[in-house]
């Protein structure tokens, strides 16, 4: 044993020499992340401890590879080194196990104590939207270099960071400018910048400096000219205050720079003539110069057009009394007549109805021809006079008339359309609606009539709009039929309030038609199509509310799978009489033949044309008897599947149903006493009725005869 354990002691140490063992893991509570920069000076290391080990070695510097020496520092597991300058530093470590010394571990760090110089060449700008750009020099930092900067604004000079009154615009900037918005006219903003380097070192607070927001003219100014034969007045407005030392010019053609007011102050309003007999067409310069109440300068120009000669044109196309549709190129000639002659302000187009609608301005094609294109779907169908209004910049005008018609039918074609489009979603849901009636046996008088109405208007509207004659009519027609569904569809309200459903299963029906009395050539077709065509029954209890009311209808439905060709067939339906006691309380929209009062009826019908036959109950039931209905599951009444058969079935009262009647379907009394066995159990009970009279009897006079013996002792 001992042998062993010296063997793999050898065979570890041997390891160890040849292969070397790991060094510890390293961390840094100080400079946790090698890849960051830190302004701690004295680092603080710590490391794992070794199983085994024994002593440990370390050395700090700025070489990466060193290896400590093979002296031990004990057997501490940290170490808080004294200050280091900035850079990039190493710490190393190896560890003692059992004898041997492991392999160096590596531990990197980045110190940068230093804080980076203030940003030089600091300015504040203001800029043409009254905002200030403050800009810099990129500050400099020797080891982890600048990260951001930080801005503080005052509103004194050489202002101190750390006053409460100082603002930070902004702790991140990573760029080296920044534009501060929102300013008030007239006041002075104080600025001052900082550099943060990547260790978080704050640098130096650059010089202050200043500057105001661009103050800009805070009145609205107005020019008002007037031209009465050969005056021309003209009028400045100032909104938003008064004019301080306004000095107001006017330059006419031929005349050199003339001032007609000067010095005005604390006025909002100046007003002046200018005579211009003799003076030939032309640009007329007005100019303003003048200052708001905060010495901001509003000075503006303004040219009036003196162009005494008016425009004239004419019209290129449409042809006069043309017929217009769709897309239509409106088109003048227009120029500018006169010496200096102002030109061709605009050309607007419009049309004449009882008032002028715009149609839009025109555009210049070539120096003398304006064009615009005109979607006549955006006019009503109609005879008008198209206007060309040709407008010169001395606001002269001429108007040029052409009469054309608008006849549209597409857009007219398109709302009809539409509306019938509408209509038929609105008719679909009444014809849904109608059928529900109809199915339930219900013929509202409201409803009806209202529907008859709808479906009038839309059968004319839809002939109109297919031969496109008449349309104005057709619209009309259209609308009314889309009112007229709607409001039928509002008069009543149909919902199911319960639904019983029965599936039948051919094999097990079969046993049923011969039990209700159906002949034996039959049963095999009848259960067949009880399966081909996948025959159900379903009752249904609706509420219905009408103006009348609320009340409830039972409907029975027989429905049957889809089929792609023509299958007629005939349905004989036996009803419980605890379903319906008579014929006559059955109600149905198909018409149907009475085989039996008690009732049996009997449907045709083609299975492709119709996936149902429906028949009610003719009883009006109040809520309580809807749900008495409803639960008293009256599919379990029925005795017998609905029995169809084909159209060439000879079916009648006599042939497909022998002794159809209640006698057979419910047991009646006749059928039992045509018994010869009935006859026995008959007599026996006679027998047993008359045996337990005679006891009675026995026992009567016996407790009679026991009080009267009981009396006399």
């Amino acid at each position: 044993m001992v042998k062993r354990f010296l063997f793999a002691f050898f065979v570890l140490l041997l390891a160890a020499v040849v292969f070397g063992l790991d060094g510890p893991t390293i961390s840094s509570s100080t400079h946790p992340d090698s890849g960051l920069w830190y302004k701690e000076t004295r680092p603080a290391f710590e490391w794992e401890v070794l199983d085994g080990a024994t002593a440990h070695s370390y050395a700090l510097g700025m070489e990466a590879e060193t290896a400590p020496d093979e002296i031990s520092e004990g057997i501490g597991n940290s170490f808080r080194a004294p200050p280091k300058i900035d850079g990039l530093w190493f710490f190393h470590v190896r560890s003692k196990v059992g004898g041997q010394w492991t392999d160096a571990s590596h531990y990197s760090l980045k110190i940068d104590h230093t804080a980076p110089m203030s940003p030089q060449n600091v300015e504040a700008t203001p800029t043409d939207d009254g905002n200030i750009r403050v800009s810099w020099d990129a500050a400099f930092d020797e080891s982890s270099g600048v990260d951001h900067y930080v801005l503080f604004r005052a509103f004194q000079k050489d202002f101190d960071i750390r006053d409460p009154a100082t603002v930070v615009l902004s702790d991140n900037i990573v760029g080296t400018s920044f534009v501060e918005e929102e300013l008030v006219e007239g006041r002075t903003y104080h600025y001052r910048v900082r550099a943060v380097d990547k260790a978080d070192n704050l640098g130096g607070i650059s010089k202050s400096v200043f500057t105001k927001p661009k103050s800009f003219c805070d009145l609205e100014i107005s020019f008002t000219p007037s031209l009465e034969q050969e005056t021309l007045s003209i009028s400045v407005e100032s909104q938003g205050g008064e004019l301080y030392h306004a000095n107001f010019f006017v330059t006419v053609p031929g005349k050199e720079r003339e001032m007609i007011a000067e010095n005005i102050t604390y006025a909002s309003l100046i007003a002046r003539e200018v005579d211009l007999l003799g003076v030939e067409d032309g640009n007329i310069l007005f100019e303003l110069e003048a200052e708001d109440n905060d010495v901001d300068d509003c000075s503006i120009q303004f040219t009036y057009f003196l162009d005494r000669v008016g425009p004239s044109g004419g019209w290129l196309s449409p042809p006069e009394n043309l017929k217009l549709l769709d897309v239509v190129e409106l088109k003048v000639e227009a120029v500018d007549s006169g010496i200096n002659p102002s030109g061709i302000k605009s050309v607007e187009f419009l049309y004449r109805e009882d008032v002028d609608a715009s149609i839009g301005f025109a555009e210049r094609v070539s120096e003398r021809e304006f064009s615009l294109d005109w979607n006549t779907l955006s006019a009503p169908n109609g005879r008008y006079a198209v206007i060309a209004r040709i407008l010169d910049f001395g606001g002269n005008n001429v108007e040029l008339s052409r009469s054309v018609s608008v006849e549209n039918t597409a857009l007219l074609l398109s709302e009809i359309s539409g509306l019938l489009s509408q209509a038929g979603e609105e008719k679909s849901k009444a014809e849904k609606l109608k059928g529900t009636l109809i199915a339930a046996g219900l013929q509202d008088a409201e409803f009806f009539s209202i529907l008859g109405q709808a479906d009038g208007n839309y059968a004319k509207a839809s002939d109109l709009l297919e031969r496109q004659v008449f349309l104005e009519t057709a619209l009309v027609h259209a609308l009314n039929a889309k009112e007229l569904f709607e409001q039928a569809a509002e008069s009543v309200s149909v919902e199911r309030y319960n639904n019983l459903y029965v599936v039948f299963e051919p094999n097990s029906e079969a046993e049923a038609f011969r039990e209700a009395g159906l002949k034996e050539e039959l049963v095999g077709e009848a259960a067949s199509n009880l399966q081909e065509l996948s025959v159900s029954r379903r009752i249904e209890v609706n509420k219905i509310s009408d103006s009348n009311g609320v009340f409830y209808v039972a409907v029975i439905l027989i429905s049957f799978r889809d089929v792609n060709e023509s299958t007629p067939v005939q349905i004989v339906e036996v009803i419980p009489k605890t379903v319906a006691a008579n014929a006559s309380d059955i109600i149905s929209s198909t018409d149907f033949e009475v085989f039996n009062a008690d009732p049996v009826i009997k449907f045709d019908a083609d299975v492709m044309e119709t996936n149902y036959i429906s028949y009610a109950l003719a009883k009006r039931f109040s809520k309580e008897e809807a749900d008495a209905f409803a639960e008293s599951n009256p599919n379990k009444e029925f005795l017998v599947p609905p029995i169809v058969l084909g159209s060439s079935a000879s079916v009648n009262s006599g042939i497909i149903v022998e002794r159809f009647d209640t006698e057979k379907l419910f047991g009646g009394v006749s059928s039992f006493f045509s018994s010869q066995d009935a006859w026995v159990f008959v007599l026996a009970g006679v027998l047993v009725v008359l045996f337990l009279f005679l006891v009675i009897v026995v026992l009567a006079v016996s407790i009679i005869i026991f009080i009267l013996v009981k009396r006399r002792r």
